[in-house]
């Protein structure tokens, strides 16, 4: 009952002090007993400060980033341990002045703890973040979009760049120089400074009125084994495409795009299919762009209007594929369509891999949530080539055996295409391919 009273007049006590610090003074309490313990843990955590600072300078941080870790002593930053509070408390507590801390120190409410704090010089890490800039941050780069005589003729879609996050990686680091303090013990710390993404000024939408935004789709196919010839026309036919814009509900039509395929367009002899051979032809290599170009629709989910395949599987088309997804051209009788049924127009874009034989197209409008769903491509009726037929040709040096045509295996192939907008479903198509076995061909003259 006393400790209680006592405790209720010391409050009441406090709370004058407020007013009158200075001149109200405690003769009904011995505080000396509390006063002096409580000044040996001021002397106590003034000098585990101390030993806490030399801990600090002694450890090390390690800051990783996904491309580089930079490690250096907490040192470099000067790091202080600021204690002067504690040091003024202990040489001034029985002050009038003080006469509040007192009456907290004897109702056990004032806590030493809380009066340190950590100070370093961020400024030291100048040349750390330097380098840490330099091998993890990326400029963003701004979008282009240049239209000229119904043709893109400059492109470029926005970039993100890459930037560090400071703010985070400072946080992380004031929150490891406390753990450091608090644990009185020096080591090796890290610290993962994380990335964010840096939005360039510039982007594709604030460019074009033609509701071009983003990227809708792609396709690609590998070329691998074509000779020089094929793919320089590979080339042609794609710079022919590069820059085309689909207008909303249009149909693209690959022969009417590329136009003309001769010499006379840049196009070189290479091998083609006519007339049920395999015979040299101008534009040799073409329906690589055609086959690719048909990929990028279909996962665009775009309607298909017109497709054929090859009268034999070709093996430039099985690099990276199984049979059947292949497209023909041969103007003006088989062409590749197809429908643009978004909500703005489709750009083309094209890009010719040669050190890694890849050809890839790609289509840039807007998405509107459509969703395609390929079946895996089955095959069957897989049949031999007949075999092969030698044709004499006295034009030839005697000895000589020319392959003319090369033999290939025939099969069916079938998969099933679904386009799906809204759950529901808005243009469904079974991809039928039938390819005939293959003769070899050899001139001869014996």
């Amino acid at each position: 009952m006393i400790s209680n009273t006592i405790k209720v007049l010391s409050a009441i006590l406090l709370s004058l002090a407020i007013l009158l610090p200075a001149e109200i003074t405690l003769t009904y309490l011995n505080l000396n007993p509390i006063i002096e313990d409580y000044k040996k843990k001021l002397s106590t955590q003034i000098q585990t400060a101390k030993a806490q600072e030399m801990s600090l300078k002694e450890s090390t941080i390690t800051l990783t980033t996904p491309n580089i870790a930079v490690r250096f002593y907490i040192n470099q930053l000067e790091p202080k341990i600021i204690t002067d509070d504690l040091k003024t408390l202990l040489d001034n507590i029985r002050h009038p002045a003080y006469f509040n801390q007192r009456i907290k120190i004897y109702l056990n409410n004032y806590h030493t703890q809380s009066t340190t704090k950590i100070i370093y010089k961020k400024e030291k890490l100048k040349d750390i973040l330097l380098l840490l800039k330099e091998k993890n941050e990326v400029a963003p780069i701004p979008a282009k979009f240049q239209y000229k005589n119904n043709r893109v003729t400059a492109f470029q879609i926005e970039k993100y760049g890459t930037g560090l996050d400071l703010e985070q990686m400072w946080q992380d680091i004031d929150k490891t120089l406390y753990q450091i303090k608090n644990k009185t013990r020096k080591g090796d710390y890290k610290i993962e400074i994380k990335l964010k993404p840096i939005k360039p000024e510039v982007t594709l939408a604030d460019l074009n009125s033609f509701n071009i935004k983003e990227l809708i789709a792609s396709g690609e196919s590998d070329f691998t084994g074509s000779i020089p010839a094929r793919v320089h026309n590979i080339i042609t036919a794609s710079n022919k495409l590069n820059g085309v814009l689909i207008p909303q509900g249009k149909i693209f039509s690959f022969n009417a795009e590329l136009g003309d395929i001769s010499v006379s367009q840049g196009y070189k002899q290479s091998y083609i299919i006519k007339d049920g051979k395999t015979v040299l032809g101008d534009g040799g290599g073409v329906c690589q762009v055609s086959t690719t170009i048909f990929r990028a629709a279909l996962n665009a989910g775009l309607p298909i209007i017109e497709r054929q395949a090859h009268s034999y599987r070709v093996a430039y088309y099985e690099n990276d594929s199984k049979p059947g997804l292949d497209a023909t051209v041969f103007s003006p009788y088989v062409d590749l369509k197809f429908e643009n049924n978004t909500s703005g127009a489709i750009l083309i874009q094209t890009k010719v891999d040669t050190e890694q034989n890849k050809l890839y197209i790609y289509l840039y409008g807007k998405k509107d949530n459509r969703v395609v769903k390929l079946s895996p491509i089955k095959v069957w009726d897989i049949t031999a080539p007949p075999e092969p037929l030698y044709i004499e040709d006295e034009s030839l040096p005697i000895g000589t055996k020319k392959q003319i045509d090369f033999s290939a295996y025939g099969a069916k192939a079938s998969f099933d295409y679904e386009v799906y907008k809204d759950n529901q479903i808005i243009f469904s198509k079974t991809f039928v391919s039938v390819y005939r076995p293959w003769q070899a061909v050899y001139l001869v003259n014996n």
